[in-house]
């Protein structure tokens, strides 16, 4: 739509009223025409663009690294899931009045298959009543992400895809709980991701 995908995630959590400020976590390659997105659209939440790593958790850790010292709820989000819904956002912030750490997911339409060792044959079915499938944001207590992170740093086993399964993992003490997403919130990862994200602006979702 003549947009960057960024652009719509900002925009999104610069019109939720529960957002007070906004981290940007950005590959040095990028980081110019990132400020130049902020600078053109005027987003004033912005408050910092930090440089990611190289995996996810790297990510993360370096955002909180910039939060340290501070208290407070966050969440965690994908730039490529441009879609974010209001709901969502005021969803997540709700259920840390109660809780430390927030999913939001999405039933799984799909049934869902493990195979074998050989790849080539199944060896059962998943039960897809369920099974859900983890979208973002991913909202927390910001001390408990903090220590999930500095845990998951000193594991030389760690594998992770995601913040929250960090949390319960390396915290099965704190308090979780999961929110209906929506479909629309879908990662743009193919070509083909880009042409539904077209028919979704177009469609006016």
């Amino acid at each position: 739509g003549g947009r960057p995908i960024l652009d719509f995630s900002l925009e999104a959590f610069s019109r939720a009223q529960a957002i007070d400020d906004i981290i940007i976590v950005v590959a040095d390659d990028h980081r110019q025409r990132v400020a130049d997105i902020v600078a053109e659209r005027a987003y004033g939440k912005v408050s910092a663009l930090v440089t990611g790593g190289v995996k996810r958790f790297d990510s993360t850790h370096a955002a909180l690294t910039h939060l340290a010292g501070k208290d407070g709820h966050v969440l965690v989000h994908d730039a490529a899931r441009p879609f974010l819904q209001q709901e969502t956002i005021s969803g997540c912030v709700e259920a840390l009045q109660t809780f430390d750490a927030v999913a939001t997911v999405v039933d799984s339409p799909d049934t869902i298959v493990m195979l074998d060792e050989s790849r080539v044959s199944i060896e059962r079915t998943l039960d897809r009543d369920s099974l859900r499938r983890l979208q973002t944001p991913q909202a927390f207590r910001l001390g408990v992400l903090a220590k999930a992170v500095d845990l998951a740093r000193r594991d030389p086993e760690l594998k992770s895809t995601d913040d929250f399964t960090l949390v319960q993992h390396y915290l099965p003490e704190a308090s979780t709980t999961f929110i209906d997403g929506d479909a629309r919130t879908f990662k743009v990862t193919t070509p083909e991701d880009l042409i539904i994200a077209e028919a979704f602006l177009a469609a006016g979702l």
